[in-house]
């Protein structure tokens, strides 16, 4: 069972901006059928396929856990949310930092 340290990506200037506020990243996360199990706006667990998130009490959210429950079938999101949005994901176990993001493609750019 790996646990992830999720950061934002740094900015040019070196410094590592908030990820985000935790409404946002629940809506954001929903899209990848991760969500809390109840309404309350407090709540600081959040699960989806094979991974649960939790979140300290800070708002806006610097950084988070991501642990995975279920490696048969937390590999597909955790790529997929590793690949949508700009964050590094840190093994804890290891060390090992991965920033898969993939910009969304611009066809003004062709």
């Amino acid at each position: 069972m790996a646990q992830f340290q999720i950061d934002h990506a740094s900015a040019p200037d070196g410094t590592v901006p908030d990820i985000g506020s935790r409404a946002d990243i629940v809506r954001w996360l929903s899209a990848y059928n991760v969500a809390p199990e109840t309404d309350d706006p407090a709540e600081t667990t959040l699960y989806g396929p094979g991974i649960r998130i939790d979140f300290n009490d800070a708002d806006p959210v610097t950084r988070f856990m991501l642990t995975e429950v279920d490696t048969d079938i937390s590999h597909r999101v955790l790529v997929r949310i590793a690949r949508d949005f700009d964050w590094v994901l840190t093994d804890i176990g290891t060390g090992t930092q991965r920033h898969l993001y993939r910009p969304p493609h611009d066809e003004d750019d062709e």
